[in-house]
């Protein structure tokens, strides 16, 4: 097994991989894993659903990660790799510039010379036509 650390998000491992977890991790998920055995400090088993790690968790892993989990789940002792312009960078420089000033709307502005009361007649500014 061979050991990886969850970088940049929440990491998914899927139903029916093989995974070492510490004891804490463990605790949390005995009920995911099947033929669960001690080896030393780890608990390994097989996933019965898909498990969530998030930033940070260490795990143990039999096999290499799909390249589609490429930068969420990297060897231990490997940098990270780059990624493109973090969402949470973009959003606190958005942030920064500040609010968006908003374009005033045109709104309806009625005339009263085209008015008329119930019979065709035009009504006159300030002329209630209900009276």
């Amino acid at each position: 097994m061979k050991p990886y650390r969850i970088e940049g998000g929440a990491g998914h491992i899927g139903a029916g991989e093989i995974i070492g977890l510490t004891d804490r991790q463990y605790a949390g998920r005995e009920h995911m894993l099947d033929d669960v055995e001690k080896r030393g400090k780890l608990f390994v088993g097989k996933s019965n659903a898909v498990l969530q790690f998030k930033s940070g968790e260490e795990i143990m892993l039999d096999y290499a990660p799909p390249k589609a989990m490429g930068g969420l789940i990297v060897p231990l002792g490997e940098p990270a790799p780059e990624r493109d312009a973090p969402a949470v960078a973009v959003k606190a420089e958005k942030r920064a510039r500040g609010p968006v000033a908003k374009k005033p709307t045109p709104g309806l502005q009625l005339s009263t010379e085209h008015l008329t009361d119930g019979d065709g007649k035009p009504v006159a500014a300030g002329d209630d036509p209900a009276t």
